[in-house]
């Protein structure tokens, strides 16, 4: 098997793929510009954020587990499942207001609850996404540091 990348090897790799420096890439998620040259593995909460993040919604996550740098971009028009979800959540959310107003009619009411409870499916789908995400990377890591002993 050839050369296979580290994961920030990997994130180098797709911020070339889009025509992005690494520092414009830290800024836009609050890494230290650094970032990228320092250790070879990102933490779940990186990959979090940069999952996350809109401006990067074309990552191609499964390209980045199974390590295929010639992949890491999707495809144009191929929104990140993710993204879509905390949009759709994040817009719910701003329209609370109205469902705590007086004049908010029933069928108002009833509309905006049944957003909110498809809102809190959503969230617990992608809490089960980062938990096996969490999971994988863990054991990644545990089976690096097993063949390092």
């Amino acid at each position: 098997m050839g050369n296979v990348l580290n994961d920030k090897e990997l994130i180098k790799a797709y911020l070339k793929h889009k025509g992005i420096s690494k520092n414009y890439f830290c800024s836009s998620l609050g890494f230290s510009h650094a970032f990228l040259d320092s250790g070879k593995t990102l933490s779940v909460e990186n990959l979090r954020a940069i999952l996350e993040h809109e401006e990067y919604d074309d990552f191609n996550l499964e390209a980045f587990i199974k390590k295929q740098p010639g992949e890491l971009l999707k495809p144009q028009g191929q929104l990140s499942e993710n993204v879509v979800n905390h949009s759709f959540i994040y817009e719910t959310m701003e329209e609370l207001p109205s469902l705590q107003q007086d004049n908010a009619g029933e069928a108002e009411r009833k509309r905006l609850v049944e957003l909110l409870k498809l809102a809190l499916r959503k969230l617990s789908t992608l809490s089960e996404d980062y938990t096996k995400l969490y999971s994988y990377l863990s054991k990644d890591a545990n089976k690096k540091n097993s063949e390092k002993a």
